[in-house]
């Protein structure tokens, strides 16, 4: 019994000057055909009017910004990627007359050891000028919740009244407000509501507007799982709108865990110990037993959600068929 996400988190613009952070850096570039600007500096690119079908995505499977269209003097194509040494970064020509720029540095690779993935049932194409249009957290929380894990800022406190603070009361409408009050392109945090769109509060208040993805994706987080000690609640927030999903490797003080749910009940969780452990398990009100399974031939056996679930080091636990 495995738990899997197909879709591929790789959101997209068309509009010329889309705004992106590079995922592993604290870098945003804004990007045009004909220019690349970050950090206050503008990098020209050999490229001629007019432009069609340019593209720019955030591929947040590999890690990088890929850029492509086709210009008059050629189709073009290449990634902007976060290099090995500090905070640095490159640009990797793929196709047409580019050059490389900081091509001495090494390009960093995802750890995706440790990185948890979410879907809320949605897959739909993230062209994010549609996202935005439509307003659905299914397809916005998945992308916030992985370019938040990949923002290297160090934890910190939310600070009380500010856009972000009201996300911890797991109410969609507050995560919809910072989402539209916070960030611009695809998901570049700010540090002001600079459309005017009449918000009293801040999205953050004397903090890095990167605190919008370092910290916002543990508040999307506390809507599926709620740790204490040797005690995991499973869906302790569940929205009524997020009826089915899949949360995977999800890292635990004993290891890690899978989960998918539809119909908003609790459908199978798999457990990945890393230690002997006895782990306490809550679910939903109502569900009483489940199956639980050592191993996938296993037939399995019946376990009150009441009692504590031994594990053993390097093992594997298949829990399924709850019931009432």
């Amino acid at each position: 019994m495995q738990i899997k996400i197909a879709q591929k988190l790789r959101p997209y613009s068309h509009r010329p000057g889309t705004k992106c952070l590079l995922p592993g850096t604290t870098h945003t570039f804004e990007i045009f055909p004909a220019c690349i600007s970050t950090l206050g500096q503008e990098i020209p690119l050999p490229i001629e009017a007019p432009i069609r079908e340019f593209t720019v995505e955030q591929n947040l499977e590999n890690g990088t910004i890929e850029v492509w269209g086709q210009a008059a003097n050629g189709y073009f194509r290449y990634k902007l990627a976060a290099a090995t040494s500090g905070m640095g970064w490159k640009l990797i020509p793929e196709k047409g007359a580019l050059a490389p720029i900081h091509s001495e540095l090494e390009t960093r690779k995802i750890d995706h050891t440790s990185i948890e993935r979410l879907s809320l049932g949605s897959h739909k194409s993230l062209d994010w000028e549609l996202v935005s249009r439509r307003q659905l957290l299914v397809e916005i929380l998945p992308v916030w919740f992985r370019l938040g894990q990949l923002t290297p800022v160090p934890s910190t406190a939310i600070h009380k009244d500010s856009l972000l603070d009201q996300c911890l009361n797991g109410d969609l409408q507050s995560f919809l407000n910072l989402f539209n009050a916070g960030f611009d392109g695809i998901l570049n945090p700010l540090e002001s509501d600079h459309r005017h769109l009449g918000f009293q509060l801040p999205p953050v208040k004397n903090q890095s507007p990167l605190c919008l993805l370092s910290e916002g994706w543990k508040c999307i987080r506390s809507l599926f799982i709620a740790e204490q000690k040797q005690h995991v609640q499973v869906l302790p927030h569940l929205p009524p709108e997020f009826h089915c999903g899949r949360l995977l490797n999800v890292q635990l003080p004993i290891g890690s865990m899978d989960l998918e749910w539809s119909k908003k009940r609790i459908r199978r969780v798999v457990i990945r110990s890393a230690k002997d452990a006895a782990l306490s398990l809550g679910f939903q009100k109502g569900l009483k037993h489940y199956r639980l399974r050592k191993n996938r031939q296993d037939k399995g056996s019946q376990q009150s959600v009441d009692q504590p679930l031994e594990l053993q080091k390097n093992k594997e636990y298949y829990l399924d068929n709850f019931t009432a």
